[in-house]
């Protein structure tokens, strides 16, 4: 990978004397000799340079440790395409302990382009994750062969959309048990075409998305043996908006997947899944907006149990001007902007453009915490050519005046979860590397150093990306479940997963596509504060069937497998101790947090 140098080192410095506190995440790229960049050229501002790419994380050779996909872009002037030539994407190996080889030449991975999304799943049944690329068209299917290597398929499996594609997202949505693609594109934009058309003193910036008409999603039907179909039409599944992130969730808790879609500057779209055609209830759920009944320009999604009632909310992170809105389940199909009840409207929030978005719990107490990657796509000198020359009358549109001297680069945001449906705002304590100004896009969690904390991966445009090791003090006990079930569906995406532990109830579902154009580790994980022993998982297999598995320990990895509640116990000498329930957020000098080894 090329070394590019930084295009904020002043921004860098300056940040320097920012996030004095504890530092609760180390980025280890750079003792792995990853310098990895997001490259995204020409210069000027086409839209396709501003939206950056996602990141996708997941075990694709079945060590036991997640590895982790970043993908690049790329240019449209001939002026710039040799220098784009240069950068590719990239998988990174997990060797464990937080060390990380590239692989991408062995793997058969080198693509220059515009990579936009990306997804892993296991579309052939065969026991190992296969990957899913969403370009500026074709779009790529690699299959996984099992030897550390991959081969393109995409047009042969029938799914090499060659439009303006944005994310993707894996899920069995007609019921047959393997897995389907839904993907997510994002306008009429034509590279060629746009070439020259950013003509700054004469026609002006005509790359905003409202200068382009949507382009419908598509959603494949997975015939079984290799290839897909476009049941798009038939099946009603072709959003309404600008399409941008998808996750498939059982938003109603009736046992098959739905569909939630990020749109930018438009409505956000909900469709219940009804026997696998789509029903429209973006509107009667209240996801289509916030609570004053205004679309925003969606980017990121994120789901989980966040107020531990047993059903999945959403996070949906948005443009400028606008907060990051949360929608609570209320049950019965319905959705309530709580944003502003839950603390996460500040004006920092406001000042931003959030892309990247996990919801988990990082600091392991048994709540949900909430991380945000930002980063703005109109860099300050930009802003004020546009408003002193372009426009003078206007103002720059959700641009306020810190925004403005900030620019493009900005930090990133860390809400721990109280317990109480409301989240503490960690800015000024979360450290350089969470409030140093980059700007980020896509990001992925995953447990990448085994020691139970879930750590981050974070694209950022035209800068390196970084990888960052959870630092904080476990304030509890944790789990992390892999599932497998039988072929097709071998990872069980789609599963809902209930834990008691320590009176409480921790409910999770599992996903394949999620954050910023992105895809987290295929893997449960929960928090589980200062519960000493599980006294129940409770799994519901996508397809329905529910199984049962009791006496679990704590601190452990372990994989439950369908039809078999026999779980490996380790010895007892091995069994860790429990975590201080409420220790500071970082260990006093020379204390080692509380981790224990994965299991099988």
């Amino acid at each position: 990978m090329p070394r590019k140098r930084s295009l904020s080192i002043l921004g860098a410095l300056l940040a320097l004397g920012c996030g004095s506190g504890p530092q609760l995440f180390e980025d280890v790229a750079p003792r792995n000799g990853i310098e990895f960049i997001s490259y995204s050229g020409d210069h000027l501002w086409y839209l396709v340079d501003t939206l950056g790419s996602g990141a996708a994380a997941g075990d694709y050779d079945g060590d036991g440790d997640p590895d982790l996909l970043l993908l690049t872009g790329g240019a449209i002037l001939d002026e710039y395409r040799e220098e784009a030539a240069e950068y590719s994407n990239a998988l990174l190996r997990n060797d464990g302990g937080g060390r990380f080889t590239d692989v991408t030449e062995r793997a058969g991975l080198r693509f220059g382009g515009w990579s936009n999304g990306a997804v892993f799943g296991d579309y052939d049944g065969d026991a190992d994750l296969d990957l899913y690329v969403v370009c500026h068209g074709p779009n790529l299917l690699y299959r996984n062969e099992g030897d550390g290597t991959f081969t393109e398929v995409g047009r042969e499996a029938g799914v090499a959309h060659a439009g303006y594609g944005a994310g993707a997202c894996f899920a069995d949505l007609d019921g047959d048990a393997d897995l389907d693609l839904f993907v997510t594109n994002y306008a009429k934009y034509d590279l060629a075409e746009q070439k020259g058309k950013v003509q700054w003193f004469t026609d002006g910036v005509k790359q905003f998305p409202q200068h382009f008409e949507p382009e419908d999603d598509v959603l494949y039907r997975n015939n079984g043996d290799g290839t897909f179909t476009d049941i798009t039409r038939e099946a009603g599944a072709a959003g309404t908006g600008r399409g941008m992130t998808a996750m498939a969730t059982d938003y109603d808790d009736d046992g098959d997947m739905d569909l939630a879609i990020v749109n930018d500057i438009g409505f956000d779209d909900l469709l219940r899944n009804d026997g696998g055609r789509f029903t429209d209830v973006s509107f009667e759920s209240g996801f289509a907006c916030n609570r004053d009944g205004k679309f925003e320009a969606g980017m990121g999604l994120a789901a989980n149990d966040y107020d531990g009632d047993g059903d999945i909310d959403l996070i949906v992170t948005n443009y400028g001007g606008e907060q990051n809105t949360l929608f609570r389940n209320e049950g019965g199909g319905q959705f309530l902007d709580v944003t502003r009840e839950a603390g996460l409207r500040s004006q920092l929030v406001l000042d931003c453009v959030g892309w990247g978005v996990s919801m988990q719990d990082f600091d392991l107490d048994g709540n949900v915490d909430i991380f945000v990657a930002n980063g703005h796509v109109i860099p300050g000198v930009i802003a004020w050519y546009m408003k002193n020359f372009n426009d003078p009358s206007g103002d720059i549109p959700q641009m306020g005046p810190e925004a403005f001297r900030q620019g493009a680069s900005q930090p990133k945001h860390l809400f721990l979860g109280k317990g109480d449906g409301t989240f503490e705002d960690l800015e000024g304590r979360s450290g350089y590397e969470i409030e140093s100004g980059r700007m980020s896009r896509g990001s992925v969690h995953a447990d990448f150093d085994a020691d139970g904390r879930l750590d981050l991966a974070v694209i950022n445009k035209n800068e390196e990306a970084q990888i960052l090791l959870n630092r904080m003090a476990p304030r509890g006990s944790w789990v992390i479940l892999d599932l497998r079930a039988p072929p097709p569906n071998v990872f069980a995406i789609g599963a809902r997963v209930t834990i008691r532990a320590g009176g409480r109830t921790f409910t999770r579902e599992l996903h394949a596509g999620s954050s910023y154009l992105s895809s987290d580790e295929p893997a449960v994980h929960a928090g589980l504060g200062g519960a000493e022993r599980i006294d129940e998982v409770t799994v519901r297999w996508p397809g329905g069937p529910v199984e049962a598995f009791t006496n679990l320990p704590v601190n452990r990895r372990m994989t439950l497998r369908r039809g078999d509640s026999t779980v490996p116990q380790p010895p007892p000498q091995q069994q860790p101790a429990p975590a201080p329930v409420d220790p500071p957020l970082v260990p006093a000098a020379g204390v080692t947090p509380a981790s224990a080894s994965a299991g099988s």
